[in-house]
């Protein structure tokens, strides 16, 4: 009997299709308002905190819109000499350099070092007025840093200098998802920077842009809890995937009220990013927005065997899958044919092929 030489490969179809299982992204998401302690003067006579608030203090420097600066507070002086407190209020840029290049602003990021200079303008009733520099300074790899506020009232005069020290509020964990044609339904699961035990969990679901489902999709409304089991409700938002990091989705969140403990609503603007590196079909999309698909079939197992009249081929594989025999004489062959098509009713399924004929004869089985 001829000696028989076989190759049993696997070759994939030449289209291969996302799965509808789930993925996991990366998510970020940092408050926009840096969180400020109370600044003393260097001469020792005032005291500044910064508020978010009507009524009390949160430290909060809050985004502001449509205006020539990026951030404000409502301010109060006291006074340690006489005792009186002056209300007041400030607008004040904040570093916006992007030195990683990665489309979100280093300042908010706990992993980048932040060292430069803005400017902003105060006025606090009854007591001064003028412009503001702002110093600041923080280590990457610090989710604190200093800010030094001179409250200049003009070229001649300096009002006060306060030296404060400020917190950033970062959440990172993982996104699990699964992506339909319309949708990202999923779940997230967040700890704060530098105080684990502060998390952020629950649903949530994007909804794709018709007519530019790979790139926009929209956040809708829903309710995490937080550590404390307090439900923390936000709000619809836009999210784009960046051109310069394709593997990036960015947008505003808007929590209703993201520390319920105080009587005002206060941290509520954050920036939300997910990035996911999962791109199954090769395509450029990662697979968090783009279509879902059939999932990709099951590597066949094959085996082969003799009989005096034929072979017999046994492939397992995914029933209901079409599974082409391909042949050729040499591995280096520009060309297979097909040999046999079958659609699996059973796994295993046997597959008879004829003998060869003299010579060398190969085989391989494409699931598709």
């Amino acid at each position: 009997m001829k000696r028989i030489l076989s190759l049993l490969a696997l070759v994939l179809s030449s289209f291969p299709m996302h799965s509808h299982s789930a993925q996991t992204a990366q998510g970020q998401m940092f408050c926009l308002s840096p969180r400020f302690s109370e600044g003393t003067s260097r001469s020792a006579e005032y005291k500044l905190n910064l508020t978010g608030l009507n009524s009390g203090i949160n430290g909060e420097l809050f985004p502001v819109f449509g205006l020539s600066y990026t951030h404000g507070s409502y301010i109060e002086v006291y006074d340690d000499f006489i005792g009186d407190t002056y209300p007041g209020s400030m607008l004040l840029n904040i570093p916006t350099t992007d030195a990683n290049g990665n489309g979100l602003p280093d300042f908010f990021e706990s992993s980048q070092v932040v060292s430069t200079i803005t400017s902003g303008t105060y006025n606090i009733n009854q007591l001064s007025s003028g412009t503001i520099q702002a110093t600041w300074a923080r280590a990457a790899g610090s989710t604190s840093g200093g800010c030094t506020l001179k409250f200049i009232q003009n070229q001649f005069f300096t009002f006060a200098i306060f030296d404060h020290s400020f917190d950033l509020l970062e959440y990172t964990g993982a996104v699990a998802y699964v992506t339909s044609p319309t949708n990202v339904n999923g779940t997230i699961s967040f700890s704060q920077t530098g105080t684990p035990d502060n998390i952020l969990q629950g649903p949530v679901q994007f909804v794709k842009t018709a007519t530019n489902r790979f790139n926009e999709l929209t956040i809708q409304p829903g309710t995490w809890t937080n550590n404390l089991a307090q439900s923390l409700d936000f709000l619809e938002d836009v999210y784009t995937r960046s051109t310069s990091h394709p593997n990036l989705y960015a947008g505003y969140f808007d929590f209703v009220d993201w520390d319920p403990n105080t009587f005002d609503p206060d941290y509520y603007v954050w920036i939300l990013a997910i990035t996911d590196t999962h791109d199954t079909d090769r395509d450029g999309i990662p697979d968090f927005s783009d279509d879902a698909g059939n999932p990709l079939p099951r590597a066949p197992q094959l085996a082969l065997s003799t009989t005096s009249s034929n072979l017999l081929l046994t492939i397992r594989g995914d029933v209901g899958r079409v599974h082409r025999v391909l042949e050729a004489a040499s591995l280096t062959a520009p060309t297979w044919t097909t040999n046999s098509s079958v659609t699996l009713t059973s796994d295993p399924q046997i597959v008879a092929l004829p003998l060869p004929g003299s010579g060398m004869k190969f085989w391989r089985v494409s699931a598709e």
